[in-house]
């Protein structure tokens, strides 16, 4: 136990550096273990940080409208952008643990085949100009 004045005085139990309390590994763990621990920690922690930076939004709108002072209107542009950076984060987490669960992105084929278009500008005019017609005659 850490002797701390201060915390003696106030009644309440010091800060140990040392204390394993928030211990997240086990020594067993393997590296993908540990990684996917790490992800579920950092995505709680943007969740956390992301609800914070909106709630504090709120407060110095309300606080930037009632004083219509500069400087606080920076600050608030300052939130804004952090949240919105924040909220970028946490979706390349999401692209990030995707990728690493190997199941690539979101309702796309895994083989794409590009087809090519080859025509002479003479054609590629007289299908603009059919398409128009026929838009002119659908009015």
């Amino acid at each position: 136990m850490i002797d701390d004045p201060i915390s003696k005085t106030l009644n309440i139990v010091p800060y140990d550096p040392t204390s394993d309390d928030k211990k997240i590994h086990n020594e067993g763990d393997t590296e993908e273990t540990i990684f996917q621990a790490d992800q579920v920690v950092a995505r709680g922690n943007m969740y956390d940080i992301i609800h914070e930076s909106m709630e504090a939004v709120k407060d110095l709108a309300r606080i930037a409208s009632q004083s219509q002072d500069p400087e606080t209107y920076s600050a608030l542009a300052t939130i804004l952008r952090v949240s919105i950076q924040a909220n970028k984060t946490l979706l390349d987490m999401a692209d990030k643990k995707r990728i690493t669960n190997n199941k690539g992105s979101f309702d796309q084929p895994t083989n794409v085949t590009n087809n090519i278009l080859a025509i002479t500008t003479s054609d590629l005019q007289q299908m603009l100009l059919d398409q128009k017609e026929n838009m002119n005659k659908k009015k």
